[in-house]
């Protein structure tokens, strides 16, 4: 039996990920595992947690109200790609996609604060700088 759990503990990261190990209260190990390194993992107490590193494309499309009370949707597409120093840090904050929990926490709150600022026929219909402003408030 020993050696079945000495087996069962072992477990790989998936290439192109890397890898944290969460025990059953929720905390992670301090250490970061590259990908196809082989780690140790109680089962019962760990679970290895593989995030992706490759950089993930996420489309966001929402709709938000302006100036004037009027709805205008918003398309995003971003690129994400973690930095592993930032990965348990990133894994406590929006889970193991971090992805749609970064646009749905950060994002919505930085668009809405903008968009209420601006009319509906600025943000639609505004000369080519001014949407170009509009999108560099956006970004800082």
């Amino acid at each position: 039996t020993l050696s079945l759990l000495a087996l069962s503990s072992m477990k790989r990261v998936t290439p192109g990920h890397v890898g944290l190990i969460e025990d059953w209260q929720g905390n992670l190990r301090p250490f970061i595992y590259d990908d196809s390194q082989m780690v140790l993992a109680i089962p019962i107490w760990h679970r290895i947690v593989n995030i992706r590193l490759i950089p993930v494309k996420k489309r966001f499309i929402k709709e938000y109200s302006t100036k004037d009370g009027k709805d205008v949707e918003v398309r995003l597409v971003c690129r994400l790609q973690p930095k592993v120093h930032w990965v348990p840090e990133i894994y406590y904050k929006f889970g193991k996609d971090y992805g749609r929990g970064f646009l749905e926490k950060e994002a919505t709150v930085d668009i809405s604060e903008v968009v209420k600022n601006y009319t509906f026929a600025e943000l639609v219909s505004g000369s080519e700088e001014k949407v170009e402003a509009i999108a560099e408030e956006i970004n800082l």
